[in-house]
């Protein structure tokens, strides 16, 4: 309590209207701080000073006195203080006779406050008040016994004890009839109240004549307020006699009392005597028999004597003899047909009637020896459970098969188990009745562990309604189903069975269910183990599902989780980031295509990956197959830090292409293209995301739907203008044009068809050029980038063979095993442009190197550079032995190899490639690639081709 608490306590009256605010208080010490010397503002009329009252009570009753700052004695001095000053108040306005009526006007939930309390302090004060007026003189004794016999309802079996006797004494004393009344109040709230056990106990302190329960429970708080001294051993044993007396010929009035005597005298009979054999268990006491006909048949046998039984004894005799059976005959070694009569009636509880007290019958049994799953009866129950391997096998998923061979259970219609729907919901009420009892957990597992889908998908079903009331905080003080729904999730058989049970964790998770599985790796993994398989109409539906009902930020979490726990690029690693493409894309698109407003989950979600630097390079700027796992390594290179050495084939923006495409509504797909433009464009003259993500997706354009090749084609123009925007004022050195960035692209990059490509950029540059010169900047600027690109290859390929190694000539040749192209015959210039196209392919599928020996960097470095040598000369061959006919812009395309092959920069770097190179076919692609440069060079420029070759012959 702090210090202005302190100096506050006793300084505001404390009305109605406060006491309700108190209970909705969440704190302890500020409710229990507020009454200490309080004074209270009581209403005038005797009606409202009932309900007054009442919540003065329950308020009283919430306090938790263990939970005190200052200690336990504390607290409870302050609560009996509050309770006296108020009582005493409410005495003063509304005299002495105000105590006869005040039980009548609690209201349920205070008398279930009453009942739920463990301190009985309260309890026993106030019909402590109400006892004594029985002293007092001209006191009608039928209305004093009308309210306090209203005490029976807080369930405290001490008092129920402690009242009839003064009852039965008083009604000898006085001649009266006080009896009655106190029957009446039983049967009244004796299933209201959930008063069964609470009067069995009752029973049996006067038929044990407990004394000394009744003296330490009552009398020594009571003191004067008692009617007469406590009372002894031989009036409690004559009280019972009356009690019994009193309810018979009563039956059908007190019915539920009648029959909790019935079932309390036959206990006391069980316990008094030596039980004659209990007729549930005749014929049923041998050992199952080993083939399943035999054992089938006298399961069923069983079965249907229980049923006869059951309808030749009373209820009540029937639950007698099932609790006793259970008491007398496990836990046991031997296993008999009576196991799986048991089992299998409380799964099917033909009458709806036995399966809670046959659980709570079995788990009793487990706080009073030790769980072992091959003993009866527990070795039954998890049978029932198990499904048929055989039937698992041919398809799980499809259903679950019960096994005949355990001989827990058989459907007597012969058909299959998966029809017999009574033994599946039978199941998962065992389940539901097993979370509820912290003593089932290993057995609870050890069902679970052969449990059917159906029964799983059920008992999760009903676990997560449950778990989200007690995470938001409606369950006070509890963890019981935290535990329950983390063993499940731990079990094996329920991460075996994801498909089932995450759709039903996403759908019904509130936002504090999904946050507490996601703090636990081990628990969580069941999202991995389902977002892990490969693309289904079931996980789509279920993504489509939750973007559309779901928040954005419960999408977040789990989009969170899988990225930190689901981060492998190798698509087949149990971890692979192909998650997203797999189940979230589609769905993703679909809701965002069919989005107008732009509102939607979905929406957000796609605006926010297209224009946030984390999340485009994770989902669409990252590649993620088999071919990205095993690339060359290019970020150790010096050329990467002047070049962009870009992923494109296979990252997932791709992907996305992919499925815009499959869309097929062509309004669906323009509102995604023009959201995505609207994202990387301002007013359609410059770009407001990085360059790099642009470039990747200008590299699939052969890949893309008609309207988004419209978007790539937008954007190379405005590339190209804003490279004419800027030229003048690029410092030399600073900022590479978009110019060299595309050729980059098309020469260095894993580029789908990079000769249409770079046909279209050449006849974008060239239509949208503003000048009259002959030669565009971009030209110059392309015809500078292969020959620049080619002498920086040539002279660190150069230096990386000139390192110091052992194994450079071997690794070298290991080089070939990266790239795999097809050995080249002699090049000519009608060579078809598929032959070139599928050896680019190739190319840009390199396999692992197979050898045990792991490489060092510089041998990695050399088979990178390998790599984008291969892919170059590929690229150059083509433009210099394309034919221009089949051009889009055929002068472009001569102007640009001219100058090309005019560069004798371009020789020096093919002349030092020829004579570094080991590898046959690259080198002849080297050697072809010379072919057609003089070739070209010899019809243009005689002096420069004598130059060119001798260039190349010097050593």
């Amino acid at each position: 309590m702090d210090l202005n608490n302190i100096l506050l306590q006793g300084t505001s009256q404390l009305s109605i209207r406060d006491l309700r605010a108190l209970l909705s208080e969440k704190e302890n010490a500020t409710r229990l701080s507020r009454i200490n010397n309080a004074t209270f503002a009581y209403p005038t009329s005797v009606e409202e000073s009932y309900e007054f009252f009442d919540v003065f009570i329950h308020l009283l009753l919430t306090i938790q006195p263990v939970d005190s700052a200052y200690g336990e004695d504390y607290a409870n001095t302050v609560i009996v203080d509050a309770l006296r000053l108020c009582i005493n108040g409410l005495l003063k306005g509304h005299g002495l006779t105000w105590l006869l009526y005040f039980p009548l006007h609690f209201s349920a939930e205070t008398w279930q406050a009453l009942l739920a309390n463990a301190d009985k302090t309260i309890l026993v004060y106030l019909y402590g008040l109400v006892l004594a007026l029985a002293k007092k003189p001209g006191l009608s004794l039928d209305q004093w016994a009308s309210g306090i016999v209203k005490f029976v309802r807080a369930g405290s079996s001490v008092i129920m004890s402690h009242l009839w006797i003064n009852l039965w004494d008083l009604d000898l004393r006085m001649q009266t009839d006080t009896k009655s009344a106190y029957i009446g109040a039983l049967q009244q709230f004796f299933k209201v109240g959930q008063l069964e056990k609470s009067v069995t106990d009752m029973f049996w302190i006067m038929s044990r004549s407990d004394v000394d329960c009744l003296v330490s429970g009552v009398d020594h708080q009571l003191g004067s307020a008692l009617l007469r001294p406590s009372f002894n051993k031989d009036e409690l044993t004559l009280a019972l006699m009356a009690f019994e007396m009193e309810i018979q010929g009563r039956e059908a009035i007190c019915f539920d009392v009648s029959r909790a005597f019935k079932m309390f005298r036959h206990a006391e009979a069980v316990q008094n005597r030596v039980q004659p054999e209990n007729v549930l268990s005749q014929n049923l006491l041998m050992v199952p028999p080993g083939d399943n006909a035999s054992r089938a048949a006298l399961l069923q046998t069983g079965f249907q004597s229980w049923i006869a039984q059951f309808a030749s004894l009373f209820p009540f005799e029937f639950e007698l003899y099932l609790k006793s059976l259970i008491n007398q005959n496990y836990p046991a070694e031997k296993k008999t047909m009576l196991d799986l009569v048991l089992a299998d009636w409380a799964v099917r509880d033909p009458y709806r009637l036995h399966m809670e007290m046959i659980v709570d019958a079995v788990v009793d049994l487990l706080e009073r020896s030790r769980y072992n799953m091959r003993t009866a009866p527990f070795y039954a129950f998890i049978q029932l459970f198990n499904t048929s391997d055989e039937q698992t096998t041919q398809g799980e998923e499809a259903a679950a098969a019960y096994s005949v061979d355990t001989g827990a259970a058989v459907g007597f219609s012969g058909s299959d188990i998966d029809l017999d729907t009574s033994l599946a919901q039978g199941c998962c009420r065992i389940l539901q009745k097993m979370a509820m009892r912290s003593a089932t957990k290993t057995w609870a597992a050890d069902c679970l562990r052969g449990a059917s889908p159906g029964v799983v998908q059920s008992y999760v079903e009903w676990l997560v309604p449950q778990l989200n009331a007690e995470l938001s905080g409606e369950t006070r003080h509890s963890t019981r189903f935290t535990n329950c729904m983390r063993a499940t999730l731990l079990n094996e058989r329920i991460v075996a069975l994801s498909s089932y049970v995450v759709p039903v964790l996403l759908k019904n998770f509130n936002d504090q269910s999904l946050k507490w599985l996601l703090r636990e790796l081990n628990v969580a993994r069941i999202l991995v183990s389902y977002f892990n398989q490969g693309p289904q109409l079931q996980s789509q539906q279920l993504v489509k599902d939750l973007l559309q009902h779901k928040s954005k930020a419960y999408i977040d979490l789990i989009l969170g989780f899988l990225r930190e726990n689901m981060n492998d690029t190798n698509i087949d690693s149990e971890t692979s980031r192909m998650w997203f493409r797999n189940h979230f894309l589609a769905s993703i698109l679909s809701i965002a295509s069919s989005d107008s407003a732009g509102n939607s989950v979905s929406s957000q979600i796609l605006r926010q990956i297209l224009k946030t630097q984390g999340d485009f390079g994770w989902y669409f700027g990252a590649p993620c197959s088999k071919e990205a796992t095993n690339a060359a390594d290019f970020n150790a290179l010096d050329l990467s830090k002047s070049h962009d050495i870009l992923p494109v084939r296979t990252i997932g923006l791709a992907s996305m292409l992919r499925e815009i495409a499959q869309l097929g509504n062509s309004d669906r797909q323009e509102r995604l293209v023009n959201t995505w433009t609207a994202l990387w464009s301002s007013d359609g003259k410059r770009f407001t995301v990085p360059v790099s993500w642009v470039l990747q997706c200008i590299g699939l354009y052969d890949h893309a739907p008609v309207v988004a090749k419209l978007m790539i084609r937008r954007f190379i123009v405005i590339g190209i203008e804003s490279s004419e925007l800027s030229r003048k004022e690029r410092v030399f050195g600073q900022e590479r044009s978009f110019t060299q960035r595309m050729m980059d692209l098309i020469m260095l990059s894993d580029t789908p068809e990079a000769d249409s490509l770079f046909d279209l950029f050449v006849q974008i540059y060239e239509t949208s050029s503003k000048t009259d010169t002959t030669l565009r900047p971009e030209e110059a600027e392309a015809t500078g980038s292969i020959v620049r690109l080619m002498m920086e290859l040539a002279e660190e390929l150069k230096v990386e063979i000139d390192r110091p190694t052992t194994q450079h000539k071997t690794n070298e040749n290991n080089a070939g095993d990266l790239m795999t192209p097809v050995k080249s015959r002699q090049l000519k210039n009608t060579m078809k442009r598929k032959q070139r196209r599928a050896k680019r392919a190739r190319v840009l599928k390199p396999e692992v190197d197979t050898t045990s020996t792991k490489p060092d960097t510089s041998d990695m470095n050399i088979k990178a550079l390998l790599v984008l040598s291969q892919r170059t000369l590929n690229f150059l061959l083509t433009i210099l032995t394309a034919s221009d006919q089949q051009s889009l812009c055929p002068a472009a395309n001569q102007r640009l190899r001219s100058n090309v092959v005019k560069s004798l920069c371009l020789y020096e770097s093919l002349r030092i490639l020829n004579l570094i190179v080991q590898k046959e076919d690259l080198k002849e692609d080297i050697q072809n690639t010379i072919t057609a440069c003089l070739e070209n060079l010899r019809h243009q420029d005689t002096k420069l081709y004598d130059k060119a070759k001798l260039v190349l012959e010097c050593r």
